[in-house]
Protein backbone atom coordinates (compact mmCIF):
# COMPACT_ATOMS: atom_id res chain seq x y z
CA UNK A 1 0.00 0.00 0.00
CA UNK A 2 1.01 3.71 -1.19
CA UNK A 3 0.13 6.45 1.40
CA UNK A 4 0.87 10.05 0.43
CA UNK A 5 0.54 13.04 2.85
CA UNK A 6 0.67 16.54 1.35
CA UNK A 7 0.72 19.19 3.51
CA UNK A 8 -0.93 22.43 1.56
CA UNK A 9 -1.50 24.80 4.35
CA UNK A 10 0.82 26.36 6.99
CA UNK A 11 0.01 28.70 10.12
CA UNK A 12 2.11 29.53 12.81
CA UNK A 13 0.55 26.49 15.21
CA UNK A 14 -0.22 23.72 12.26
CA UNK A 15 0.39 22.10 9.10
CA UNK A 16 -3.05 20.93 7.64
CA UNK A 17 -2.78 18.53 4.24
CA UNK A 18 -4.23 15.80 2.55
CA UNK A 19 -3.88 11.90 2.57
CA UNK A 20 -4.19 9.79 -0.40
CA UNK A 21 -3.98 6.31 -0.31
CA UNK A 22 -2.95 4.32 -3.51
CA UNK A 23 -3.51 7.64 -5.39
CA UNK A 24 -7.16 7.95 -3.79
CA UNK A 25 -7.86 11.15 -1.85
CA UNK A 26 -9.15 9.81 1.58
CA UNK A 27 -9.11 12.73 4.67
CA UNK A 28 -7.47 15.71 5.79
CA UNK A 29 -4.66 15.70 8.06
CA UNK A 30 -3.28 17.70 10.99
CA UNK A 31 -0.09 18.11 12.00
CA UNK A 32 2.05 20.31 13.79
CA UNK A 33 4.10 23.35 12.73
CA UNK A 34 6.07 22.61 9.62
CA UNK A 35 9.74 23.88 10.48
CA UNK A 36 10.66 22.73 7.11
CA UNK A 37 12.73 19.76 7.98
CA UNK A 38 13.53 17.43 4.85
CA UNK A 39 15.33 13.84 4.55
CA UNK A 40 18.40 16.42 4.24
CA UNK A 41 18.38 17.58 7.05
CA UNK A 42 21.06 17.15 9.99
CA UNK A 43 20.34 15.21 13.07
CA UNK A 44 21.88 18.60 14.41
CA UNK A 45 18.55 20.58 12.62
CA UNK A 46 16.06 18.42 13.95
CA UNK A 47 16.72 18.63 17.41
CA UNK A 48 17.29 22.14 17.51
CA UNK A 49 13.75 22.64 15.51
CA UNK A 50 12.08 20.39 18.18
CA UNK A 51 14.00 22.22 20.44
CA UNK A 52 12.49 25.35 19.72
CA UNK A 53 8.57 24.18 19.57
CA UNK A 54 6.25 20.91 18.62
CA UNK A 55 7.23 20.53 14.84
CA UNK A 56 6.32 18.36 12.27
CA UNK A 57 8.04 15.53 11.01
CA UNK A 58 10.75 16.01 8.03
CA UNK A 59 9.25 15.26 4.83
CA UNK A 60 10.45 12.04 3.45
CA UNK A 61 9.55 8.54 2.42
CA UNK A 62 8.75 5.96 5.71
CA UNK A 63 7.21 2.87 6.29
CA UNK A 64 3.90 2.43 8.52
CA UNK A 65 3.92 -0.02 11.19
CA UNK A 66 0.55 -2.05 12.11
CA UNK A 67 2.03 -4.60 14.71
CA UNK A 68 2.40 -2.52 18.16
CA UNK A 69 0.22 -1.54 20.62
CA UNK A 70 0.04 1.91 22.04
CA UNK A 71 0.97 2.21 25.70
CA UNK A 72 -0.48 5.92 25.76
CA UNK A 73 -3.85 5.36 23.45
CA UNK A 74 -4.01 1.38 23.10
CA UNK A 75 -6.99 1.21 25.81
CA UNK A 76 -9.21 3.78 25.24
CA UNK A 77 -11.82 3.52 22.36
CA UNK A 78 -12.57 3.10 19.14
CA UNK A 79 -8.17 1.94 19.85
CA UNK A 80 -9.13 -0.97 22.00
CA UNK A 81 -11.12 -2.36 19.15
CA UNK A 82 -8.56 -2.99 17.27
CA UNK A 83 -6.05 -4.23 19.46
CA UNK A 84 -5.02 -1.20 20.64
CA UNK A 85 -2.47 -1.00 17.50
CA UNK A 86 -2.06 2.49 15.91
CA UNK A 87 -0.69 3.31 12.65
CA UNK A 88 3.39 3.99 13.76
CA UNK A 89 5.61 5.68 11.56
CA UNK A 90 9.42 4.17 10.92
CA UNK A 91 12.71 5.64 9.60
CA UNK A 92 12.44 8.92 10.75
CA UNK A 93 15.72 10.67 11.40
CA UNK A 94 15.79 12.46 15.09
CA UNK A 95 11.64 11.01 15.59
CA UNK A 96 10.34 8.35 17.60
CA UNK A 97 6.65 7.43 18.35
CA UNK A 98 5.05 9.42 15.80
CA UNK A 99 2.15 7.95 14.86
CA UNK A 100 -1.13 8.49 13.27
CA UNK A 101 -4.40 9.04 15.64
CA UNK A 102 -7.62 11.23 16.28
CA UNK A 103 -6.99 14.57 17.22
CA UNK A 104 -8.94 17.79 16.23
CA UNK A 105 -6.31 20.63 17.18
CA UNK A 106 -2.37 21.30 17.26
CA UNK A 107 -2.90 20.29 21.33
CA UNK A 108 -3.90 17.06 20.10
CA UNK A 109 -0.48 15.92 18.65
CA UNK A 110 3.30 16.25 19.89
CA UNK A 111 4.23 15.53 16.40
CA UNK A 112 1.75 13.14 15.29
CA UNK A 113 -0.73 13.15 12.54
CA UNK A 114 -4.34 13.76 12.92
CA UNK A 115 -6.91 11.90 10.33
CA UNK A 116 -10.03 13.83 10.14
CA UNK A 117 -12.73 14.57 7.01
CA UNK A 118 -13.01 18.29 7.28
CA UNK A 119 -10.40 20.72 7.48
CA UNK A 120 -10.57 24.56 8.56
CA UNK A 121 -7.35 26.65 10.30
CA UNK A 122 -5.76 24.97 12.87
CA UNK A 123 -8.29 22.32 13.13
CA UNK A 124 -9.83 19.31 11.66
CA UNK A 125 -13.65 17.06 12.21
CA UNK A 126 -14.69 13.82 12.05
CA UNK A 127 -11.41 12.64 13.31
CA UNK A 128 -13.07 9.58 15.07
CA UNK A 129 -14.75 8.57 12.12
CA UNK A 130 -11.94 9.07 9.56
CA UNK A 131 -9.55 7.41 11.82
CA UNK A 132 -11.57 4.24 12.51
CA UNK A 133 -12.23 4.03 8.31
CA UNK A 134 -8.14 4.49 8.04
CA UNK A 135 -7.86 1.63 10.37
CA UNK A 136 -9.79 -0.86 8.65
CA UNK A 137 -8.13 0.12 5.36
CA UNK A 138 -4.67 -0.46 7.06
CA UNK A 139 -5.52 -3.88 9.14
CA UNK A 140 -6.77 -5.01 5.68
CA UNK A 141 -3.55 -5.35 4.21
CA UNK A 142 -1.65 -8.36 4.72
CA UNK A 143 0.99 -8.59 7.32
CA UNK A 144 3.60 -9.53 4.30
CA UNK A 145 2.89 -6.35 2.53
CA UNK A 146 4.66 -2.98 3.86
CA UNK A 147 2.54 0.26 3.77
CA UNK A 148 4.91 3.02 2.62
CA UNK A 149 3.80 6.59 3.14
CA UNK A 150 5.56 9.67 1.44
CA UNK A 151 4.68 12.91 3.11
CA UNK A 152 5.63 16.34 1.10
CA UNK A 153 4.56 19.62 0.84
CA UNK A 154 3.06 21.91 -1.33
CA UNK A 155 1.19 24.75 0.09
CA UNK A 156 -0.89 27.22 -1.41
Amino acid sequence: MKIKLIREVKTDLSSVGSLYINDKYFCKTLEPFDAGLDEHSTLADIYEAKHARKCAIPTGNYTICMDQVSPRFGKLAPYSDFGGIVPRYEGIKGFAGVLMHIGNFPKDTDGCTLVGRYAKKDAITDSKVTFVALMKMLLAVPKVERIYINVERSYQ
